[in-house]
């Protein structure tokens, strides 16, 4: 392939753009499937009261979390509640949950996008990961799955019943979690109620 001098291969020049006309339309079209998504579940209990107990949880399988910020159930949020129905009553029981977020293949290959991506060296990437790496990866193929690329430094709660299975799924050694936390200063949180 001729390039010239000074000009490098420009990986992904060739993906498409949208305009702003089309971000809009897509935006209007996921808040009016937002609208069509089953009812909401009845206003939660206060915030403290979500501590040490699961009383919050609707799909029956979340579990107590180390903060009330976790302390979230995937019925509680609209883009969630798009993917469940009667057979499907919690977000983990969905058939592309699994799929996207606990299988070691989809996770390593998503890993190693990322990281190339990013222009970094992957030839070196071990066949089997930490489960740290699929840990954390899970979560953010969650986040793809359920909400689309939000944008740097924005960032979701993922439910606690997802959490909770990925944990399951790639547990920490020593037992120990970091607790979902914001990027001080330069956080933009995207309330309920505009999820798009």
């Amino acid at each position: 392939m001729d390039t010239m001098e000074g000009e490098g291969v420009k990986p992904y020049s060739f993906e498409p753009k949208y305009t702003a006309e089309e971000i809009l339309e897509r935006r209007r079209r996921r808040l009016s499937q937002s609208a069509s998504a089953p009812p909401s579940p009845p206003a939660p209990d206060p915030e403290g009261d979500r501590l040490d107990n699961n009383d919050w949880c609707f799909c029956g399988e979340c579990t107590p979390m180390e903060t009330v910020l976790q302390s979230r159930c995937c019925v509680e949020l609209a883009n969630c509640r798009t993917h469940l129905n009667e057979s499907i009553p919690c977000i983990t029981a969905h058939p592309d949950f699994m799929k996207v977020c606990l299988e070691k293949a989809v996770l390593r290959t998503a890993l190693v996008a990322r990281l190339d991506t990013r222009g970094l060296d992957v030839r070196n990437i071990p066949a089997e990961l930490e489960n740290e790496s699929y840990r954390y990866c899970g979560y953010r193929m969650f986040t793809y799955w359920i909400h689309g690329v939000l944008g740097r430094h924005v960032r979701r709660v993922i439910p606690a019943c997802s959490v909770q299975r990925i944990r399951d799924t790639f547990p920490a050694a020593d037992g120990r979690y970091v607790e979902f936390r914001f990027v001080q200063d330069e956080v933009e949180v995207v309330p309920e109620e505009y999820e798009i």
